[in-house]
C-alpha cells in the first residue's frame, strides 16, 4: 500500500512510530558505554531499587541538598526500574533506556498534535526534531535525571493543548496535569506550567461563557 492509499489516521501513525523509533534509536545508542553514573544518578537509581513503601512520597532529594517539588521522578523511576530494568539485568542504564522511551512517546505525541492542529507534516516534524536534537536535550535525554522527564511531560501538555482548535475538557485536565508533572519534575517548569494553566483555564471559561451566552439568546 503506498503513501497516498493510507487513510489520514494511518499516516499518523506511521509518522508516530518513525519519529519514536528514530528519537528512542538516537537517545540511546550505545548507551551500555557511555551512560554517566555521578552522584545523583547513583542516589536515584538506588532508591528504585528499593520496594514501592520505601519511596518518597514529598520530594525527591539530591545529592548536593535540596528537594523536587513532589516525588513525580522518583516514582516515574522507580516505574522504569520495574518495567525496563529487569531487561537490562537491573543495571543503571535501563534507567536511561526509560526515561529515553518517554521522551520519545512524547515527541510522537507532540509531531502528531502539530500536524493536525496546523495541517504541515514538514512542520511538525522540523519543531520536533529541531526540539528533541537539539544538544543541550540529547546530551541529558539518557541519563538518570530530572530535567529530561520535566520536559517530556512539557511536550505532552502541548500535544494535548494543541489536540484541536475547540478543546474538550479532559483534554485540558491533561494538558493541566502534564504541566504540573512537569513542575513536581524540575521546579523551572513554572515558567512554561504557569502561563499554559492560565490560558487553558481562560480559554475553557470564554468558551463555556460563550455557550452560555448563545443558550441564553435563544428563543
Amino acid at each position: 500500500m503506498t503513501w497516498a492509499g493510507l487513510s489520514p489516521w494511518r499516516r499518523r501513525a506511521v509518522v508516530a512510530l518513525a519519529v519514536f523509533a528514530y528519537l528512542l534509536a538516537a537517545r540511546t545508542w550505545n548507551i551500555t558505554e557511555i551512560f554517566g553514573l555521578l552522584g545523583d544518578q547513583v542516589l536515584y537509581w538506588n532508591l528504585a531499587l528499593r520496594p514501592w513503601y520505601e519511596q518518597p512520597f514529598g520530594g525527591g532529594p539530591s545529592s548536593v541538598g535540596g528537594t523536587t517539588i513532589g516525588p513525580a521522578f522518583i516514582w516515574t523511576m522507580w516505574g522504569i526500574r520495574n518495567v525496563v530494568g529487569p531487561l537490562a539485568g537491573n543495571l543503571p542504564h535501563a534507567g536511561g533506556i526509560g526515561l529515553s522511551i518517554i521522551q520519545s512517546a512524547a515527541d510522537a505525541a507532540l509531531v502528531v498534535a502539530i500536524w493536525n492542529r496546523f495541517g504541515s507534516l514538514a512542520l511538525a516534524l522540523s519543531v520536533t526534531l529541531l526540539i528533541a536534537t537539539a544538544p543541550q536535550d540529547m546530551s541529558l535525554s539518557a541519563s538518570i535525571w530530572n530535567p529530561p522527564l520535566a520536559v517530556a511531560f512539557v511536550k505532552i501538555s502541548i500535544a494535548f493543548s494543541l489536540a484541536d482548535e475547540v478543546q474538550s475538557l479532559w483534554r485540558v485536565a491533561a494538558a493541566t496535569a502534564a504541566a504540573l508533572l512537569a513542575v513536581q519534575t524540575h521546579s523551572s517548569a513554572i515558567f512554561f506550567a504557569a502561563p499554559a494553566i492560565l490560558a487553558l483555564t481562560g480559554r475553557t471559561g470564554r468558551r463555556q461563557w460563550k455557550r452560555q451566552r448563545d443558550r441564553i439568546a435563544t428563543p
